[in-house]
Formats: structure tokens, sequence, C-alpha cells
């Protein structure tokens, strides 16, 4: 099984670093699924400084949402160590009624 843990991209760009959920979350995504989710979150490393976050509300405070079909990938911002945490991902339909621990 492929290991999700890090995905640097340049001397001074941004990584994403994924929980243990995340990654039990993105093993479990039927093939096609995974690949696109994947490959959006690379894009969402390499293109970060050019874009505005979609911050989530009320108990997902603190977290953001990146739209992959109809999947959502739930992450937090760590400015200091620019890494992107990625916390989990489901589908849309259930992916707001996890909360983080």
């Amino acid at each position: 099984m492929q290991r999700f843990s890090k995905s640097t991209v340049g001397d001074m760009g941004w990584s994403a670093d994924f929980d243990k959920k995340a990654e039990r979350d993105i093993a479990r995504l039927p093939k096609v699924v995974r690949i696109r989710v994947l490959a959006r979150i690379s894009w969402l490393v390499e293109n970060f400084d050019s874009i505005v976050p979609a911050p989530l509300h009320e108990e997902l405070r603190g977290q953001y949402k990146l739209r992959s079909g109809d999947y959502r990938a739930v992450y937090r911002i760590d400015y200091e160590k620019r890494v992107l945490r990625i916390d989990y991902v489901d589908n849309r339909s259930r992916v707001y009624k996890r909360k983080r621990k």
C-alpha cells in the first residue's frame, strides 16, 4: 500500500502532511477517485500561495476544505512550517459530519 506521508514542493514551497485518518480514507477510495483526490491535493500544495483557502465554520472552525468532485479533503494550515495538514477525506455527504479530535 502506498504511504501518503509527505509531498514537498520546492525549497520554499508548501508540503502536505496526511493524518493517519486521511491516509486510511484515501486508501479506501476507488482507484479513479483516489488518483483524482491526490492530484487535487498536489495542485493545492503547488498553488497554495496564489489561492484563497475555503474556510469551514462552527465546529470545524480552523479547518479548510478542498473540493474534488463529490469528495472533500479537510485540512489545517501551519503557516510557520508551510505545511497543509490533511485531516480526512470523504464524500461531501459525510465529510462535514466528522469532527476533529
